[in-house]
């Protein structure tokens, strides 16, 4: 078995899901549970999940025990699939590995996991798309050097007596850094911890996409508070043969309360049709503001005078095909303009913000070290970021509580769409903006071809 590769389902037919062909997969040290009694961090990792588009999760330090983990898929559930190893000994103080797959953009039937170190490192395979399967192994390292290097040794070992397949993408926190600049200030870690790390590496066939991306980028994952230094120890390996499948690495900030940053990649089966952004579609929130809806109608009733003139006094200037594409471009600048004055003014300072990052960590002039002044105007940029994350979580939380206080378990169309099976959006041919304007301004409404 080719276990190192994208590996073809041999035994089992095609999965029967309409998967995607681009999976976004992502880790963080999410730094415990939380409150369990009235505030754990999950509530903020499923609407990270659902807003960034998440399709697989590894996650580490999560402190499950059974009864959490009950409670989460009793709660999150229609959404979410949570495979997890506690830690043996104190699975609610210490330790534990997650995988946590999104229901609606991953496929979950025909999933296995292997417990390899319990509490330390979950193996995964999953049917992805198609006849393609990736092998996702999730790893939180120990943070004492010999432990750590003790890790790495058992891991090797699995592999030279296992018949498992080899992971394709191995990911999470390693506690451990391979060269001196991922850390800062920069020094290199435990040489033996180090070598048997890159035994595993070898043995495996993996390498860390992220920095083959950006060779010249020194950016970190860990903010260590009392001391400031930080380092890049949350990291995604991948196997050789998917350098070419992978793109979207990034390291961001999140909202969540941790001292981690989420790293993560976009995957792609190579042998899917290139499909560009598609043209512009108006959002389901702008179509449903009263104001717009008032002004399309107000341009849909001008359009019905003006057709009706120049059908009585047609002229190749002034003619119904040349006012209703008029129309179209009068409603849709008026619609891209609704949906940026109601855009997410917080969204629009955090991508500037870290669009401001990625400009300082970027290393020139033949630098190996950032400047001091640069590495805490990083940390300043990255604390923003993260308060204006927090503060937006909260809100959306906040608001989410009010609506459900009000209309959850009531005879609503909100109650009724939080309770029903959540299936794959599906939109009929010929269903566009241009149909969405006929129907607000008073027209028929579009079916597909």
């Amino acid at each position: 078995m080719r276990a190192n590769l994208l590996l073809p389902l041999s035994i089992r037919q095609k999965i029967k899901k309409n998967t995607r062909a681009q999976l976004k997969i992502a880790s963080l040290n999410m730094r415990g549970f939380g409150n369990p009694l009235s505030n754990n961090k999950w509530n903020d990792i499923h609407r990270m999940i659902k807003e960034e588009r998440i399709g697989v999760l590894a996650l580490q330090e999560t402190h499950l025990t059974h009864d959490r983990v009950c409670s989460l898929r009793a709660q999150y559930g229609r959404r979410l699939e949570i495979i997890y190893s506690p830690d043996p000994t104190e699975p609610s103080q210490r330790a534990g590995v997650a995988i946590v797959i999104n229901k609606d953009l991953a496929n979950i039937k025909g999933i296995s996991s292997t417990v390899i170190v319990p509490g330390r490192a979950l193996l995964m395979q999953l049917p992805w798309h198609k006849d393609l399967k990736l092998s996702i192994l999730a790893i939180y390292a120990p943070n004492n050097s010999s432990d750590n290097a003790s890790f790495w040794n058992d891991i090797f070992n699995f592999w030279n007596t296992s018949q498992e397949p080899r992971p394709t993408i191995m990911l999470g926190d390693m506690n451990l850094v391979e060269d001196a600049i991922d850390r800062f200030p920069p020094h290199s870690d435990d040489a033996n911890a180090t070598m048997a790390l890159r035994d595993v590496k070898s043995r495996l066939n993996l390498t860390d996409g992220w920095r083959r991306v950006y060779p010249d980028y020194r950016t970190f994952s860990y903010h260590q508070q009392q001391t400031g230094s930080m380092s890049r120890i949350d990291r995604i390996y991948i196997a050789d043969r998917l350098k070419k499948s992978t793109h979207d690495w990034a390291i961001t900030t999140t909202g969540i309360n941790t001292d981690h940053n989420l790293v993560s990649m976009c995957i792609t089966d190579r042998k899917s049709p290139f499909i560009g952004p598609g043209r512009w579609a108006i959002p389901p929130f702008v179509i449903e503001d009263k104001d717009f809806k008032k002004n399309i109608h107000v341009l849909g009733c001008k359009l019905a005078e003006d057709v009706k003139a120049a059908t009585l006094s047609r002229t190749e200037d002034r003619n119904p095909q040349l006012l209703f594409q008029t129309f179209k471009k009068e409603a849709l600048d008026l619609a891209q303009e609704k949906a940026k004055i109601a855009g997410s003014r917080l969204k629009k300072r955090v991508a500037k913000l870290r669009k401001n990052v990625r400009q300082l960590s970027r290393l020139t002039d033949g630098a190996t070290l950032p400047s001091e002044g640069t590495v805490m105007e990083i940390n300043i940029l990255n604390e923003r970021i993260a308060e204006i994350e927090k503060t937006r979580f909260q809100r959306a939380k906040l608001s989410t509580a009010a609506r459900y206080r009000l209309e959850g378990e009531t005879l609503s169309k909100y109650w009724t769409n939080v309770t029903k099976e959540k299936k794959p959006p599906l939109r009929p041919n010929g269903t566009d903006s241009t149909c969405v304007l006929q129907q607000l301004a008073g027209g028929t409404v579009c079916k597909g071809t």
